[in-house]
């Protein structure tokens, strides 16, 4: 007969492996770089909140998707908590031209006081 004891520990802290915080996909890393195959960017190095630049190793990634994604909320004003919210329409996709995954639309959104 054996004995085994399970779940005799505090849980233990994971820190998981580095994604794309627009598409959620994991990025590739190699030496201190990391890059995203969905979104078509790339990262510098590999610190938590570092911002992308276009994938400069990709041919024609300096040219910006410019697709506009329509919304439905576009124009779309509303009260709340309150404040009068204003949603603007979506600007251009800023992701590099030939990404997959959903469209990076800039977009105002404006708060007064009632």
């Amino acid at each position: 007969m054996s004995r085994l004891t399970v779940d005799h520990e505090l849980p233990r802290l994971v820190i998981n492996y580095p994604t794309c915080s627009h598409c959620g996909n994991d990025v590739q890393i190699e030496d201190d770089a990391a890059w995203c195959d969905t979104c078509l960017v790339q990262w510098g190095s590999i610190e938590d909140g570092e911002i992308s630049t276009p994938d400069e190793n990709l041919e024609g990634s300096e040219v910006p998707c410019e697709i506009v994604e329509p919304d439905r909320r576009d124009g779309h004003e509303y009260d709340y908590n309150g404040e009068h919210w204003t949603i603007h329409p979506k600007q251009p996709c800023i992701l590099p031209s030939g990404h997959e995954g959903e469209h990076l639309c800039p977009h105002d959104i404006e708060t007064s006081p009632l």
